[in-house]
């Protein structure tokens, strides 16, 4: 396997791609901005119940980084146990997008919840290359 280096923060990531789909995804109907509502301002349950999630999860990877007790890899892929550990709370959460989601967006929050796994050095279909 490749060394790889992150593009950049998970959390960046997250806050990125609310805004991304409030203006480029649906700017010509309401589903982005109700997303991008939920998203910074989810209600309970549903919605801050996976906001809390994926946040949780981004964030875990984030601080793996900073970790001063143990020498990080560049990206969780390349770290064998806390990579695939971490790899099966993403899979989890895109299995719980079936659930209600409020006025979030399912096909969005997959898509984010693979980017940040992409970000860590992993395939779209939560893979490590090679």
């Amino acid at each position: 396997m490749t060394t790889q280096t992150r593009q950049s923060t998970n959390y960046a990531l997250t806050v990125n791609s609310a805004t991304k789909a409030r203006s480029e995804h649906f700017h010509e109907n309401q589903y982005g901005e109700r997303h991008y509502q939920a998203w910074m301002h989810p209600r309970k349950g549903s919605e801050a119940m996976i906001k809390g999630l994926i946040m949780g999860w981004a964030e875990y990877a984030d601080q793996y980084h900073m970790a001063q007790q143990f020498e990080p890899s560049n990206t969780l892929a390349e770290d064998y146990y806390t990579g695939d550990c971490w790899l099966a709370i993403g899979e989890s959460i895109i299995a719980l997008l079936s659930i209600d989601l409020g006025r979030l967006d399912g096909g969005l929050l997959d898509g984010l919840v693979r980017e940040i796994a992409m970000n860590e050095g992993f395939t779209n279909d939560l893979t490590r290359e090679g």
